[in-house]
């Protein structure tokens, strides 16, 4: 299951990340981009739940269209969801 993730604000974004690494979630091989540059970027992450396993969404077109077809979650949704609670 994979799960797209907007943040708000960069100190929501690093603490996902934060949560997600010590969930034991690694960055996607696959994944261009450095830690860093995501932390730096405003695109949503795609969370691969099964995988443990995350990346940032490409670009702004597949952010706009995740929100359209109702698929972007908040942070908080994705900690209620995860099972993780707010941290």
């Amino acid at each position: 299951m994979e799960m797209l993730v907007r943040t708000m604000v960069d100190e929501e974004r690093e603490k996902l990340m934060e949560f997600l690494e010590n969930e034991g979630f690694e960055l996607d091989k696959d994944e261009f981009r450095s830690r860093e540059e995501i932390l730096d970027e405003g695109l949503p992450i795609s969370i691969d739940l099964e995988e443990k396993k995350y990346r940032m969404i490409g670009n702004v077109t597949c952010a706009a269209a995740a929100v359209t077809c109702g698929v972007m979650k908040t942070a908080d949704d994705f900690y209620a969801e995860y099972g993780g609670g707010i941290i």
